[in-house]
């Protein structure tokens, strides 16, 4: 098993009805036996802010898909929230705060009946071994594959031959996306005997610029801008915003910011979608009860892979060849409040949604369930205005790259992925 590696509680963000959950079927009967109105899908979260999806946008997923496949949901928050929610009758519990590992697996071991889920992260045991059940998954979100093409798009990009990434928890989605940030950073100046170079990781020790509240991103971010970075990409949840503001007083106006938390109702198709009703916008929520508390390997190999091939556009080329969709909206641009270069897209409410559909049909666990940029649910979001300062030379090689990763002919690999979801 490969190493694992997040500030502010979180009030609970949405309440429904249980009545009907099925909480006494027998292990190897599905969740639910008759459909999504036996379903309760709920998301644990922890009480730091700075881990790398933000406890917000796993809450606004879960309830956005409860509510499209017709089943309850419910939130809770603190160290025992996976705990608080099983008693509460949840068919299915999401975590993505690797802090909440021991007590998803304890509710596993405990609720035979109940499904747990941890994105992003191992199931592993006090001493590391691995934890493996039927009714418990661990998630592997490719974030690394859309940071690799992000650095490699910053180093093109860069007018200073600086660059800066700063991450919130430390854990193993957060350190493979600075990781995967640094190779395609690396890829760049190995394809172009450039000496661009990164501040805030080092790919000999695997660690780097870590801060869990938003000042703490902010100091980073900035001492990274006094020492020439012009690009930053922050990978700290809501911790993030430290870095908007760093960019913000540095009075460069060639700066610009790589984001890591935007889901799919930053784009401008969810925006789209929200406006009709047909799904929630960002940061939206229900009121609801109170919570109870309760050396690495190398990337760029040339390797064979059974991994599907990409059906979604990952946002990678030039205006004309990008979908419009994958652009973000006005306004999340308005709310990250300086110039955004590309962002780091996880939809998170197709993946709850297919989470919850494996759940209800008896397929969790215990082998990881992946989710990448070959299947559209991690992806690099369009470059918009800034696809003007792109080189004919930069947008082709990052449409090949994307290409060559999302068929499996480049393998992006960092020490901190899970041992065994690669190569399926």
């Amino acid at each position: 098993m490969n190493k694992q590696m997040m500030a502010g509680g979180v009030a609970v963000l949405a309440a429904a009805s249980l009545s009907g959950c099925a909480s006494n079927l027998p292990q190897s009967t599905p969740t639910s036996v008759t459909g999504t109105d036996r379903a309760v899908v709920c998301a644990a979260l922890g009480e730091d802010g700075a881990e790398a999806l933000g406890p917000r946008a796993l809450a606004d997923a879960v309830e956005a898909a409860a509510e499209s496949l017709g089943a309850d949901s419910r939130t809770a928050s603190g160290p025992k929230a996976a705990t608080s929610l099983a008693d509460a009758g949840c068919t299915l519990i999401i975590a993505a705060d690797q802090s909440l590992t021991a007590d998803l697996i304890a509710v596993a071991d405990e609720h035979p009946d109940v499904d747990v889920a941890l994105l992003g992260g191992a199931l592993s045991g006090p001493q590391g071994e691995d934890y493996r059940r039927d009714n418990a998954a661990a998630v592997d979100l490719r974030l690394s594959e859309a940071a690799y093409l992000a650095g490699y798009a910053a180093a093109g990009m860069t007018t200073t031959g600086t660059l800066g990434v700063v991450g919130g928890t430390d854990d193993a989605l957060t350190q493979g996306a600075m990781d995967g940030f640094a190779q395609g950073v690396d890829a760049y100046n190995r394809s172009k005997g450039t000496s661009i170079r990164v501040l805030g990781w080092d790919p000999l020790a695997l660690s780097g610029a870590l801060a869990s509240t938003a000042d703490g991103v902010e100091a980073a971010a900035a001492e990274m801008i006094a020492e020439g970075a012009d690009i930053i990409m922050p990978v700290a949840g809501e911790a993030s915003a430290g870095a908007f503001s760093a960019l913000a007083a540095s009075g460069n106006p060639l700066a610009r910011v790589i984001t890591t938390g935007a889901t799919t109702t930053d784009l401008r198709a969810g925006q789209a979608v929200a406006a009709d009703g047909d799904a929630q916008s960002a940061g939206s929520a229900q009121s609801g009860e109170t919570a109870q508390s309760g050396p690495a390997p190398q990337s760029g190999d040339e390797a064979g892979s059974d991994r599907s091939d990409a059906t979604a556009q990952s946002g990678v080329g030039p205006r004309e060849e990008a979908q419009a969709d994958d652009d973000f909206s006005q306004d999340y641009l308005d709310r990250v409040g300086v110039p955004v270069l590309t962002g780091i897209v996880t939809r998170l409410d197709e993946i709850v949604a297919d989470l919850a559909e494996r759940s209800i049909r008896g397929e969790i666990g215990p082998d990881p369930i992946v989710y990448s940029t070959a299947d559209g649910r991690v992806h690099l979001a369009g470059f918009a205005d800034a696809a003007a300062l792109m080189s004919p030379e930069l947008t082709s090689d990052l449409t090949a790259l994307r290409e060559r990763i999302d068929s499996g002919d480049l393998i992006v690999a960092t020490a901190f992925d899970l041992a065994d979801a690669d190569r399926k």
